[in-house]
C-alpha cells in the first residue's frame, strides 16, 4: 500500500480512534474515587455530567461519592439517573435502593402515588425508554396484523390472537405511560438536597415545616424573575403544600 493511502486511512479513522480515548477527567475521577477522595471524585463526575458525557457508570459513582459526602439528595438523584440508563444492572439497582433506604426522608414526605404505581408496573422499570417505545410499537403492529388477518380470513384462532395482542398492547402502553408520567420524573419534580424549611407563603418569615434530605416534591408554581433564585410552590407528602427557595431543591430532569 502506498504511503499516501495509509495517511488517508489514518485521517479517515482518526475520529473514531480518538473517540474511544477516555476523557482525562473521567480517569481523574476514577482515581480519586478509588483513593476515597470523594469530594474530588464527585466534582469531577459532576463536571462530566454537566458536559453531557455521563453514562450509567458516571452517574452511579457520582451517587456513591455524594452518599459518602452525606449529600443524600444528590446521591438519590444520581443513583436514579444511573438506574434509568441501565435498568437491568443488578448492582445499580441494589445501589439505588440502598441509598433510598438510607435517606433521611420518611415515607410521610414522599410521593406515595408514585410508589404505588411503580410497584404496580414494576416490570416497566427494567426497560429503558427506547426499549419501552420499541416494545409498545411492536405490540401495536402485532395487534393491527391480527385485526387485518381476522377481517380477511375470519378464523377463530385469529380472534384469540387478536385478544392476546390487544392485552399485550394495553400492558405495554400502561408501562410506557407509567415511565413517562412517573418513573422518568417530569420537569415539575424536584428533590431536596439538604434539610430545608417550607413556608406557608413566600412572604412569611416563620417556616411551617422542614423537609428532610432526599425528599421528593412536585412544583406547581414558580414565583420570581430569575431562574437562579425563585420561590417554588410545592406539593409533598399526603396533600401538604408550601413554599421553598429554588436554590434548595434540585430539578429531576431525566
Amino acid at each position: 500500500m502506498k504511503p499516501y493511502y495509509l495517511i488517508f486511512l489514518l485521517i479517515l479513522f482518526s475520529g473514531s480512534l480518538f473517540a474511544d480515548t477516555p476523557d482525562p477527567l473521567f480517569i481523574q475521577a476514577n482515581k480519586a474515587y478509588i483513593s476515597k477522595n470523594y469530594e474530588e471524585a464527585f466534582q469531577a463526575y459532576e463536571t462530566l455530567i454537566k458536559k453531557g458525557e455521563a453514562g450509567a457508570f458516571v452517574y452511579g459513582n457520582a451517587a456513591n461519592s455524594a452518599y459518602y459526602l452525606d449529600r443524600m439528595g444528590l446521591a438519590l438523584l444520581y443513583s436514579k439517573k444511573a438506574l434509568m440508563r441501565a435498568p437491568r444492572d443488578a448492582d445499580l439497582r441494589a445501589n439505588h435502593y440502598f441509598i433510598l433506604q438510607h435517606t433521611h426522608a420518611t415515607n410521610n414526605t414522599s410521593l406515595n402515588i408514585e410508589s404505588v404505581i411503580e410497584k404496580t408496573f414494576f416490570w416497566s422499570s427494567y426497560l429503558t425508554g427506547h426499549e419501552l417505545w420499541l416494545v409498545t410499537l411492536s405490540a401495536y403492529f402485532l395487534l393491527c396484523l391480527f385485526v387485518i388477518l381476522f377481517l380477511v380470513f375470519r378464523k377463530n384462532i385469529l380472534k384469540k390472537g387478536f385478544f392476546f395482542s390487544f392485552i399485550l398492547f394495553l400492558l405495554c402502553l400502561s408501562g410506557l405511560l407509567t415511565n413517562l408520567l412517573f418513573l422518568y420524573n417530569p420537569q415539575d419534580h424536584y428533590i431536596v438536597e439538604k434539610q430545608v424549611p417550607v413556608y406557608p407563603s413566600f412572604v412569611s418569615s416563620e417556616p411551617s415545616d422542614v423537609l428532610a434530605d432526599g425528599t421528593k416534591v412536585r412544583v406547581k408554581v414558580k414565583h420570581g424573575m430569575g431562574e437562579g433564585d425563585q420561590w417554588l410552590f410545592i406539593h409533598y407528602g399526603n396533600g401538604k403544600k408550601g413554599w421553598l427557595r429554588s436554590v434548595q431543591a434540585l430539578p429531576i430532569n431525566l
